[in-house]
């Protein structure tokens, strides 16, 4: 059997085979397996730390050799070399027997004679300024005794005396602290141990600051 083809039965035909064509092109791909996302690991949160409490500074000492230990020239103790008396045999020295928390100190003795003296250690000051002493002090027999500040203008000559402790003789060591002011015209301060009379008396572990 032959078969014919007319002209528009031929168009037909190819349409057929384009569409069939073009639906292969099209196909779709596969889809894609689904990536699962790997999750970020949570980080712990980092512990917070208490803030350090600020420390106010300590005050720097401004008395040198103030616990005696280091002797000086003629038996001092060093540093505490500046002597005065006014009458009767008063002599100045290290103690190393006696001590507020340990031996040694400093000394001073009227050698059972009435006399009038001092021992002391000079720091420089400014008129004005506070100034806080503390230390520790004792005496035997039946003068007048105490840890005491004086203050010299430029020339060395006295401004000012005031007293930190009497001591009543016999009483075991004494803390002694006071808060002064240094007066005009002063150019230093003495940190004295102080006598009138007949006995002696002990000085150690002295403290001398600026008021901020």
């Amino acid at each position: 059997m032959r078969i014919v083809l007319k002209p528009a039965g031929i168009f037909v035909l190819l349409l057929a085979i384009g569409a069939l064509v073009l639906i292969a092109f099209k196909k779709s791909p596969p889809p894609l397996a689904a990536v699962r996302a790997t999750p970020t690991p949570r980080t712990a949160p980092t512990p917070r730390t208490a803030p350090t409490p600020r420390t106010a500074p300590t005050p720097a000492n401004l008395a040198v050799n103030p616990d005696m230990a280091a002797q000086g020239q003629n038996g001092f103790p060093d540093n505490w070399e500046v002597f005065w008396s006014e009458g009767g045999k008063l002599v100045a020295s290290q103690d190393t027997t006696q001590g507020r928390t340990a031996p040694p100190s400093l000394k001073i003795d009227t050698r059972d004679v009435a006399g009038k003296g001092q021992v002391a250690q000079l720091i420089t000051v400014t008129p004005g300024e506070k100034i806080t002493v503390n230390g520790s002090v004792k005496a035997l027999g039946t003068g007048t005794f105490s840890f005491a500040v004086q203050f010299y203008n430029n020339r060395h000559t006295p401004v000012g005396f005031q007293h930190v402790a009497l001591v009543k003789p016999g009483s075991g060591w004494r803390s002694g602290k006071d808060t002064v002011t240094v007066p005009d015209q002063s150019a230093e301060m003495g940190i004295v141990l102080y006598a009138d009379g007949v006995g002696s008396a002990w000085l150690d572990d002295v403290t001398v600051t600026r008021v901020p």
